[in-house]
């Protein structure tokens, strides 16, 4: 979801984690230091689970930081997901395309995701890096999208704003680009897509 319907609030994540993290404490998250990397990894993959990453974190957190705060700090990174691109996902609905959510993504950030944007009314089905146990760009998560929707690779055109990711899907046969609006226009361009 991220960089392609959600907006980003790093900063603003990162400065709320520097406010309940021990003075000496390195940042957790995008940007933060390699501290956190493998925590940060399990987590995304379900190998670590929301008490495991509140829990490490509150241990080098400030006296009277709650798994709420962390909690909070966490989904700071959420700043919302323009209306224009639900418009767009909504448009390709009616369209009649499949829609499917295919995320690296974390328990808390998709229950704040759930709570705040309904992705069930979005999407015919999602597929979580936490769920599904591996996270893009392995081979394996794409694997499983081919394998839950029964389609091939052939008929899956994928948006995601990382390259390595996009390559990976590429490899496998599916058709890549880098933004909905880029699919938007494609679609446009081609009404028979």
């Amino acid at each position: 979801m991220g960089g392609v319907l959600m907006e980003h609030n790093i900063p603003g994540c990162i400065a709320r984690f520097g406010e309940i993290l021990e003075e000496d404490c390195p940042l957790p998250g995008p940007g933060g230091c390699g501290e956190w990397t493998g925590l940060l990894d399990r987590f995304e993959k379900g190998l670590a689970g929301t008490e495991e990453f509140t829990d490490t974190i509150l241990a080098r957190s400030r006296p009277g930081t709650t798994a709420e705060d962390v909690v909070e700090a966490w989904n700071l990174m959420h700043a919302g997901i323009p209306p224009e691109r639900i418009t767009a996902l909504q448009d390709l609905k009616g369209a009649g395309f499949r829609l499917y959510l295919l995320s690296n993504n974390n328990a808390i950030h998709w229950k704040d995701i759930c709570d705040n944007y309904h992705p069930e009314m979005l999407f015919d089905d999602v597929f979580l890096s936490f769920v599904e146990h591996c996270s893009k760009p392995d081979e394996k998560i794409y694997r499983a999208v081919e394998k839950r929707t029964g389609l091939s690779a052939a008929d899956i055109f994928f948006i995601d704003d990382r390259k390595d990711n996009r390559e990976a899907a590429l490899h496998i046969g599916w058709e890549t680009c880098a933004s909905l609006e880029e699919l938007m226009e494609i679609v446009r361009r081609n009404p028979v897509f």
